[in-house]
């Protein structure tokens, strides 16, 4: 459980110091929205035995807390960072991130932190990163397009 909390709470949040100190309209919208949008989908998924993130706890919400309010968000709120803040080509930021966040995803399915069940696999994992990027930088251009307003 400690691993869990320092890499997937502590560690994100650090560098969320960095991007505050950039961007902190991002922390303010996509890092509650994309919070929301993680225990969303981990919910989902470990409700339904899709899979399990391991040490478990007798309290199934806390399985994936840390990384729903740590990992996940920050991951996103870097992401629309490059996109809207850096102008890198989305092509580039998408690409990077994409390969970033399920490389990731392999690394805790080799290391036993997260196991899949019948029919869950990595292919699945990829699509529902794609889309939730994708969520974020649509619900990110909407707060801009107010923003400008």
């Amino acid at each position: 459980m400690i691993f869990n909390f320092t890499v997937g709470f502590i560690l994100p949040w650090l560098t969320a110091i960095i991007l505050y100190r950039k961007a902190r309209i991002l922390i303010y919208t996509v890092v509650p929205f994309t919070a929301l949008l993680s225990v969303l989908s981990n919910q989902i998924g470990m409700q339904n035995d899709l899979w399990a993130l391991n040490p478990e706890p007798t309290i199934v919400l806390f399985e994936s807390l840390f990384i729903d309010i740590g990992y996940n968000p920050i991951i996103c709120a870097w992401f629309a960072y490059f996109i809207y803040f850096k102008q890198i080509r989305r092509l580039w930021v998408y690409g990077g991130f994409i390969l970033l966040i399920n490389g990731m995803e392999l690394l805790a399915l080799f290391t036993g932190k997260v196991e899949y069940s019948e029919p869950w696999n990595i292919y699945y994992s990829f699509i529902v990163y794609v889309l939730c990027l994708f969520i974020t930088d649509f619900y990110y251009s909407k707060v801009e397009e107010l923003r400008k307003a």
